[in-house]
């Protein structure tokens, strides 16, 4: 293999892809769905911790407090203290979600062992923040009294469908995991349409016989590869510029982008040796899609039973998992050597059999 012949095909089909609409349109689409993505992101994930208003009296404060200490971060409660009508009128009004008033004699009387009474106030139709907080009135009192709890509760979180259980769309957030799917939908893009346009041409017009009269096969492969991986870096990196997402593990991150978009390109090339001219591509390249992006998709939910396994077997649906890990800067999947080396079973196997058609085609001629 010659590296000056190949640099110089790299060059001429580097060209030969800007000047190209449809190269330009197979790169701008997955550029666009990403921006969309981030442009409608509300930015941080949705908070659904429920939120109620609490108006108390004065003599509720003891109250009101181990409130506080017993809701923990279940509910973001705010406290208010009121006289007794105006405790009322707040949550007729609906300006409070939970009203409490205590009896004067609260406190003494909970020590003491007395029953003192407590009116909690709800109104109708309320919402999920009062309702969690008057069931915790109870436990609260108990408490105050110093009487011990019925029982030991221990809270044991358990995964579920899977180790790892989705936490991508946790950690990340739905609009940034999507921003990180048009990466996947990118860099897919410019394996099955860039890259086997350019092959495609050039078998329509004679080109590739040529090219291969004065070089090899293995260097115009070679050229073409190196075409995917710059439009693939170039693309990537604009698209995280313009998104303004700065992944916290770089490294592993454009390793990853790379090392997909090799395993792509191999199959891309292969596919795209099987077709005549550019436009049965572009007709049927769309299906070629298909099993590119969904995997990227099904990744962060982690589907359990064989549709797992199949996620887990592609170079797409390895390389999402990599690439949440980078963005994350946390081993949200576990395995990532495992990863690694299904993207590199991917690229040998594509490559391999590339190879092999090419030289039958070669004997053939």
């Amino acid at each position: 293999m010659n590296l000056r012949r190949m640099l110089t095909i790299f060059y001429k089909d580097a060209r030969d892809a800007i000047r190209d609409g449809r190269v330009l349109v197979a790169i701008a689409v997955p550029l666009a769905i990403g921006l969309f993505y981030n442009a409608t992101a509300d930015g941080d994930p949705e908070d659904l911790t429920p939120t109620a208003d609490v108006a108390y009296t004065a003599q509720s404060a003891a109250l009101a407090e181990a409130l506080r200490e017993s809701l923990g971060g279940a509910v973001d409660a705010g406290f208010k203290e009121a006289g007794a009508g105006e405790v009322r009128a707040l949550v007729e009004q609906g300006e409070a979600d939970v009203g409490i008033i205590a009896a004067d004699d609260l406190l003494p009387a909970l020590e003491g062992g007395g029953r003192p009474e407590v009116r909690v106030l709800l109104p109708e139709g309320g919402g999920a923040g009062g309702e969690l907080v008057a069931s915790a009135i109870d436990p609260a009192l108990r408490a105050l009294a110093g009487q011990p709890a019925p029982a030991a509760v221990q809270v044991e979180p358990v995964p579920v469908g899977g180790e790892d259980s989705a936490d991508a769309l946790a950690v990340l957030g739905f609009d940034t995991y999507m921003v990180l799917a048009s990466v996947v939908f990118l860099v897919g893009m410019i394996a099955v349409f860039v890259v086997p346009i350019l092959l495609a041409e050039e078998t329509e017009k004679k080109t590739l016989d040529a090219l291969v009269m004065i070089s090899s096969y293995p260097e115009v492969i070679g050229a073409k590869t190196l075409v995917g991986v710059l439009y693939t870096v170039i693309s990537v990196t604009l698209l995280l510029g313009m998104t303004q997402l700065r992944p916290e593990n770089l490294p592993l991150f454009a390793g990853t982008v790379v090392l997909m978009s090799l395993a792509l390109v191999g199959f891309g090339l292969l596919f795209g040796g099987f077709f005549r001219n550019a436009n049965q591509l572009n007709t049927w390249g769309g299906f070629l899609l298909i099993p590119v992006v969904a995997p990227a998709l099904a990744a962060g939910f982690e589907p359990a039973g064989w549709m797992g396994a199949l996620v887990a077997a592609t170079p797409t649906g390895q390389g999402m998992r990599l690439a949440v890990n980078g963005m994350s800067g946390e081993e949200v999947f576990s395995d990532p050597a495992l990863s690694f080396l299904v993207m590199a079973a991917w690229c040998a196997a594509g490559f391999g059999a590339l190879l092999l058609n090419l030289r039958y085609r070669q004997g053939r001629s």
